[in-house]
């Protein structure tokens, strides 16, 4: 009998039937479908499919943790418990087959077979080898024949190059596709040997061609031969010949002609040899290296050191500049910080010295309000330019310049943009406006306009008068003795608008020129000083206000329709007045 108890056993008792249960075990761990009673029965203590529960007293399965769509990408990584992706760049993918192309497309990869069709057909039909890639196939074409990738049709040649028989003494040439091997043709009596006609002979004397710098003879073969004499006597500074028989050596001349290769010598060993530049460099730091030109040059042969038609760039920092002779531009634009900041690059310690020549300082102004720059020094510059990108007035002082004779406004279209030019130590003789809407002077020293015959000219350029503000004036410092003429140029066609050109606290301007082909138009009278209003040299059209004057006004019209309107002086002539006004030519109109 045996002692094997059941797990589950029934007992029998008089009025009661007893059941009896031990714990029955589950079918293992983590067994899908399983029986459990919580999740950690259904643990497969494996990470890569996925987290099991229990549901129900049931081990269900979890959801895979690197996904089971298409859209996932990600394998599982069981010793990592890590979702990976199969690839990430195209070289992830690379399985060692050349004629595979691998691809990655972010997730997994891709391998397509690669096309090896050339497109060709004399290349015959391509085939692919798994570790040395493409290979062309046999040609089309049977043997001594190629392929006319033009026509398609097997030919003979398709270049001379195609029909060379290494023969020397024939003619090679493809003509339509089949090769012709013409003869080399000789004199009579001659042959051709080694692609040279030679004529037969018996003997040494036969072959002799008159020439005393041949060595004429007859070889084994009975063909003629002239080799020149060799008259080479080794040395490269030489130049050897043979006159009548005899060799001749020269010393040769080494001279190219050229004053910028130096001064040329002769080596027997390797010739001809150049002592080279003969003008200094600049020196390791110069600051006028970088604008002025240091070199040799050759149309006027001589050095050039410090001189040239060059370019200096102003920087942020104190800038210090020397240049030599000729023509500098010192360009003073703003300067863009990291952030964006405009800021200007002409400040009160910069120095400097144009030297010869005619130079320019080209500048640009901003700021956040009202501004005056004094520069430490300003030598040997003749030509200011200026330019105000704000809304706030802004000065150049020139106490510190002596040589400036032009000075020129070249845009203050920006509102309020007024530009001053003060502390002028030589009256300039020449002012320039162009493109501007807004006030523009120039303070001049007095005792450079001490003179009783100071004259300048003012050009002016896309002027527009746009609220009243477009006034130009060039003055002494002080009221006393200022310009006595002013000649204004309009040139080209683009109509000019000025509200006022005066000389401001000078008294003596007496005659205002004009000139140019441009509609020029003066919005407010001219100074009560002027007396002559000389309009002749025009070719354009003028408009101009007459002012009230102390004395007789004379007034001279140009080529185009001028008008002197005499209407701001109502009142004031009377018929004791005599108004009166010469006709160069063209004509003219008044308006009273």
């Amino acid at each position: 009998m045996s002692n094997h108890v059941p797990k589950c056993a029934a007992y029998a008792a008089p009025a009661l039937i007893l059941f009896l249960c031990v714990a029955c075990p589950f079918s293992g761990p983590g067994t899908i479908g399983g029986p459990c009673r919580e999740d950690s029965d259904c643990d497969d203590e494996l990470s890569c499919n996925s987290l099991e529960t229990c549901e129900e007293q049931i081990c269900r399965a979890g959801t895979p943790p690197c996904g089971t769509s298409d859209d996932d990408c990600a394998l599982c990584d069981e010793d990592d418990d890590w979702c990976v992706a199969e690839c990430a760049a195209d070289a992830d993918c690379d399985d060692g087959d050349e004629c595979t192309t691998d691809s990655c497309d972010g997730c997994s990869c891709g391998h397509s077979a690669v096309d090896c069709d050339d497109g060709l057909f004399c290349t015959g039909t391509e085939t692919c080898d798994s570790q040395e890639g493409c290979l062309s196939g046999d040609s089309p074409c049977v043997a001594d024949l190629m392929r006319d990738e033009k026509t398609g049709k097997c030919v003979i040649c398709l270049e001379t190059a195609d029909c060379d028989d290494a023969d020397l003494c024939t003619e090679d040439e493809c003509e339509d596709n089949v090769c012709v091997n013409t003869d080399v043709q000789c004199p009579q009596d001659e042959v051709c040997v080694d692609g040279v006609c030679r004529e037969f002979c018996t003997s040494d004397a036969v072959c002799d061609d008159g020439d005393a710098c041949t060595d004429d003879y007859c070889d084994s073969d009975q063909f003629c031969f002239h080799e020149p004499y060799d008259c080479d006597d080794g040395d490269l500074c030489t130049d050897d010949e043979c006159v009548d028989g005899y060799c001749i050596s020269t010393e040769t001349d080494c001279d190219d002609g050229l004053f910028c290769t130096g001064v040329e010598t002769c080596d027997p060993a390797v010739g001809c040899v150049s002592s080279g530049d003969p003008c200094p460099a600049p020196p390791p730091f110069d600051p006028c290296a970088y604008c002025c030109i240091h070199g040799c040059d050759e149309q006027s042969d001589e050095c050039l050191v410090g001189s040239g038609h060059g370019w200096a760039y102003l920087t942020i920092d104190t800038d210090d500049l020397v240049c030599g002779a000729r023509d500098v531009v010192f360009d003073a634009s703003l300067f863009e910080t990291a952030d964006g900041t405009l800021v200007n690059t002409l400040n009160d310690e910069d120095s400097i010295d144009g030297g010869e020549g005619t130079d320019t300082l080209d500048v640009q102004f901003t700021g956040t309000g009202p501004l005056t720059i004094t520069p430490a020094l300003l030598a040997g510059v003749e030509i200011i330019e200026l330019e105000n990108t704000v809304e706030y007035p802004m000065t150049l002082d020139l106490v510190n310049a002596e040589a400036v004779h032009t000075v020129s406004n070249k845009n203050t279209a920006v509102d309020g943009g007024d530009l001053f030019v003060t502390n002028v130590l030589v009256a300039p003789t020449d002012f320039g406006w162009a493109d501007g809407t807004e006030r523009f002077t120039v303070d001049v020293a007095g005792v450079a306009l001490s003179g009783t015959s100071d004259s300048a000219t003012l050009t002016v350029s896309g002027v527009v008068d746009v609220d009243d503000e477009t006034v130009i004036t060039v003055q002494p410092e002080d009221v006393g003795s200022g310009y006595e003429t002013i000649t204004i140029v309009s040139p080209g066609d683009v109509p000019n608008r000025v509200r006022r050109v005066t000389g401001g606290n000078g008294t003596s301007l007496a005659t205002v020129n004009f000139s140019g082909s441009a509609l020029f138009t003066l919005e407010a009278e001219l100074d009560e000083t002027v007396t002559t209003i000389d309009a002749g040299e025009t070719t354009g059209d003028v408009a101009i206000p007459i002012h009230v004057s102390p004395g007789p006004i004379t007034c001279i019209g140009g080529s185009g329709d001028d008008t002197f309107d005499f209407s701001a002086s109502a009142g004031r002539y009377g018929t004791a007045d005599t108004i009166g006004w010469g006709l160069r030519y063209g004509r003219s109109g008044a308006r009273r």
